[in-house]
């Protein structure tokens, strides 16, 4: 009882009386000479709300001759303040089976229960943070045990809660692309972090395309990946649309009787179709080398200049450039 931080308590059922160490004694802020501490003076300190819960959990141990209890209360201590409390208590029965004495050891968790308190809203702050992201969120372990993920997760691959606890991060994609996100996963834990780009195959063998990026990083004291993905298939849309209306734009072009060029404003030629090859009598490769201006007659040098010139403090607007002489391969002005 000296030895102990505990409030070490005895209380008989005959006389209705608890006595203790000092600490039982500095817990009610009683002296152990002129104060008496008994089973109604236990209860009145204890929370209101708990009152009851705790005598009836005491009235069925009794009942069921249990021997040992074990409970979580708040207690009002010398100060008025409600500490939080675990009390293990073992009750001694007489030959008929009526309870003699209990006798236990009051244990103040206050510390305990408010760190308890804190990390656990610490976790809904952050569950609502990654719940509100547009990507999906995963943390997982190197042996590939999902440990966290958010809302979306679930929403973009069909798959329920216990369902993702027993997948592997692999299972979310193709057999081809297992090879590259195996090395990508491993790259994280060996470097730090890492990106790739893959498609994400759902529940309903659905394939989006995702950009995934991943961090390593110690939770709980275990090396783990997290990281989040976000889908970029209006991005493949956009770029296959582009795609596709540049082999237009370029058959469109390529086919055309007219001269197509496109020149930078020192006069490099960055793009001339084939019927400018034509025109000049030069291959594509040589034109590309010389500049447009070196194949221009000097008299007409800076009409064409300015003619450039305009065009490229309006960008946008058609601009007409006056006739020039363009000087063919065959050495004749055109």
């Amino acid at each position: 009882a000296l030895a102990t931080q505990d409030a070490i308590w005895d209380h008989d059922f005959a006389t209705d009386i608890t006595r203790g160490n000092d600490n039982l004694y500095k817990m009610y802020g009683y002296s152990r000479e002129k104060d008496q501490i008994n089973l109604g003076t236990f209860i009145d300190h204890v929370h209101p709300d708990e009152r009851d819960a705790l005598l009836s959990k005491l009235e069925i141990a009794v009942e069921k001759k249990v021997a040992l209890i074990t409970e979580e209360f708040r207690f009002r201590n010398v100060n008025g303040e409600y500490t939080h409390i675990y009390d293990r208590a073992f009750i001694k029965y007489d030959a008929d089976g009526k309870p003699v004495r209990i006798m236990g050891a009051m244990q103040d968790i206050t510390g305990r229960v408010l760190s308890e308190a804190a990390i656990l809203r610490e976790k809904e702050l952050s569950d609502k943070i990654i719940n509100s992201l547009p990507a999906v969120f995963y943390l997982y372990t190197t042996a590939g045990k999902f440990l966290r993920w958010n809302k979306n997760f679930e929403l973009v691959t069909g798959y329920s809660a216990s369902e993702i606890q027993q997948l592997h991060p692999l299972d979310l994609f193709d057999e081809a692309e297992k090879i590259i996100l195996a090395d990508k996963i491993r790259n994280v834990f060996v470097v730090g972090q890492d990106t790739v780009e893959a498609n994400l195959l759902t529940k309903t063998k659905t394939r989006l395309a995702y950009y995934f990026s991943g961090m390593r990083i110690d939770y709980e004291g275990e090396s783990c990946l997290m990281g989040f993905g976000l889908e970029f298939s209006n991005k493949v849309a956009a770029e296959k649309s582009i795609k596709e209306s540049e082999q237009k734009f370029r058959s469109l072009v390529e086919e055309a009787t007219d001269g197509v060029s496109i020149i930078s404003p020192d006069g490099m030629v960055l793009y001339i179709s084939p019927a400018g090859v034509r025109m000049t009598g030069h291959t594509e490769a040589m034109i590309k080398a010389m500049n447009v201006f070196s194949l221009t007659h000097e008299d007409d040098i800076p009409d064409f200049t300015a003619t450039v010139k305009h065009a490229m403090n309006n960008p946008g607007l058609p601009v007409k450039t006056p006739p020039y002489r363009m000087l063919h391969r065959d050495g004749e002005w055109r």
